[in-house]
């Protein structure tokens, strides 16, 4: 009997060690590499494919999109439709990129949801062009819908492709939220629920790029002039992480990554890399040593690496994460 609680204790001990090293473990910033070019081309905002293999990158007015192997190489421009790189998207299985493409038609312009192959570059237009769309296309949590946020509803419509829930790598399904921004209010619906509840954190602003942590419990965003917030998925316990922009969680949900940025009110100064704990107790700051001024982070799906640009120097960069 004896031994019996003394290995009981032993166990119990052992595991709160266990349990105490994981949650010690924080990323650190390791080297910092320039993986992709464009000649002629000042290409920003990366964005890494659910199965890490590939990278989204777009230019600097969002015109057109490229995208590269998750070393940088094999770099081929799949379009060069105008403002498609803001707020596209890739599809679950990692074959697609959704975009909202705008064109000029004399004084006006109109805008038309489309599907990009990453392999061709073939475009499927999913909408008409139309003159107002406030808002970017996201996918359904199975892919298999395009919802489209508009002022006073939510349209929907097939995406044409087959059923695909995201994945971890090591493939498990990942239950997430679906997540729509149209500024004035978050709207948020359950995988398995076509309604959406509507949430207003803070009456009287205007929100941007919220996106729900990866086991889909929290939805981190920010305020247009503001900070940066978590929050439950219901809009319940608010945190206030400081002033933050582009957020972008990490693929276990301990950290969000974003770009802390200065101005002199023309053009971004300064910017780094930071990533918050998820209760703000702690930032931790990633490439103020660099010189770079980084923007716009994307997580890889294997939590080793941040893609980012740099305001001051071309191309797509890299930081490797090591942990401690």
């Amino acid at each position: 009997m004896k031994l019996f609680y003394f290995l009981i204790i032993t166990l119990t001990l052992w595991g709160t060690l266990l349990t105490s090293l994981t949650i010690a473990q924080k990323p650190v910033a390791g080297e910092i590499s320039r993986i992709a070019e464009v000649e002629g081309v000042d290409i920003i905002n990366p964005e890494w494919s659910p199965d890490g293999s590939k990278i989204a990158f777009t230019s600097a007015k969002q015109k057109g999109l490229w995208v590269a192997e998750a070393n940088g190489e094999n770099i081929r421009q799949i379009t060069d439709d105008e403002s498609v790189g803001f707020g596209f998207s890739w599809s679950h299985d990692s074959n697609y990129l959704l975009a909202r493409h705008s064109r000029q038609n004399g004084p006006r312009r109109t805008h038309a949801v489309k599907l990009y192959s990453a392999g061709s570059g073939e475009a499927r237009q999913l909408t008409d062009y139309r003159n107002q769309m406030p808002a970017v296309p996201v996918f359904s949590a199975d892919q298999q819908e395009i919802l489209l946020p508009l002022r006073d509803r939510v349209e929907t419509f097939e995406s044409g492709l087959q059923q695909r829930m995201k994945k971890t790598l090591s493939g498990e399904q990942i239950v997430q939220p679906v997540v729509l921004n149209n500024r004035s209010a978050i709207q948020v619906a359950t995988a398995q629920s076509d309604s959406y509840n509507t949430i207003v954190p803070f009456e009287g602003k205007t929100f941007l790029n919220a996106t729900p942590s990866p086991d889909g419990q929290r939805i981190a965003f920010e305020v247009m002039g503001g900070n940066l917030y978590i929050m439950n998925t219901d809009g319940s316990n608010v945190v206030d992480l400081g002033r933050a922009n582009r957020p972008e969680w990490s693929p276990d949900g301990r950290h969000l990554a974003a770009m802390l940025a200065v101005d002199d009110g023309y053009q971004i100064t300064k910017s780094d890399i930071v990533a918050f704990t998820t209760d703000g107790s702690e930032c931790l700051y990633f490439t103020t040593s660099s010189g770079l001024v980084a923007m716009n982070p994307s997580w890889s799906p294997d939590g080793s690496k941040i893609a980012f640009h740099a305001a001051n120097e071309s191309g797509i960069f890299v930081l490797e994460l090591e942990t401690k």
